[in-house]
């Protein structure tokens, strides 16, 4: 059975991928400069440090200065119009009717992570949290997933890692929980499941539950 889930944040349950390559381009306009969209939001999806140092090394600029840039864009942007993916909500609902736990690991500090579970109205819906300003080892480093399975006692074996990255999923892979990738096919990471969206992994973990049931019904 899956009981329990361990959330990524950023492009698995909220989407703000597009928010950040927003701010991104904006950064970039402050120095007279563009990129191309698509581009911006590749390197996006990998972490904001990995997208903050190309593009900083792309147009001879610092590192220091795209970050700053960025965050002045982003802070200004409202946290309503970076909506949770589709499904989530009724996902983490599921999960604490089954008797579970929802909880997060994440690379986005924990004041602006608060803020977006604040904002849309789902915080009660998750029993811990890790976020990266709090000292713990970033993904594929296990070391924030294995703590936060530690502390709330979850069975390794109940429990399943969402993430949209390989990175998500090589942390989980390390910290011994199953694993599920999100909106990525053919990727490399040997995720337990792949899906499209969280609607497609209710699903899947409605049926394996359901089977797991039945099975020690008889």
């Amino acid at each position: 059975m899956i009981k329990n889930l361990i959330w990524d944040l950023d492009g698995t349950l909220f989407d703000t991928y597009p928010a950040f390559t927003e701010a991104f381009l904006a950064a970039l306009s402050d120095f007279r400069t563009s990129a191309d969209p698509e581009w911006v939001l590749s390197l996006a999806k990998i972490n904001f440090s990995h997208c903050a140092f190309v593009l900083a090394s792309h147009f001879h600029l610092t590192q220091e200065e795209v970050e700053s840039a960025f965050w002045q864009h982003y802070s200004a942007m409202p946290l309503e119009t970076q909506g949770l993916m589709p499904g989530a909500k009724d996902l983490c609902e599921y999960i604490v009717r089954a008797g579970g736990i929802n909880v997060i690991v994440t690379h986005r500090d924990r004041p602006s992570m608060i803020g977006l579970l604040k904002t849309h109205g789902v915080e009660a819906l998750f029993a811990d949290f890790i976020a990266g300003d709090e000292g713990f080892p970033l993904k594929p480093d296990p070391g924030g997933v294995e703590a936060i399975v530690e502390r709330n006692g979850m069975d390794k074996g109940l429990s399943l890692l969402v993430g949209d990255r390989s990175m998500d999923i090589e942390a989980g892979m390390a910290a011994g929980v199953r694993t599920c990738l999100m909106g990525v096919r053919g990727s490399p990471a040997e995720a337990d499941y792949f899906v499209g969206d969280l609607n497609e992994l209710r699903d899947k973990i409605q049926q394996e539950n359901k089977s797991e049931l039945n099975d020690t019904s008889i």
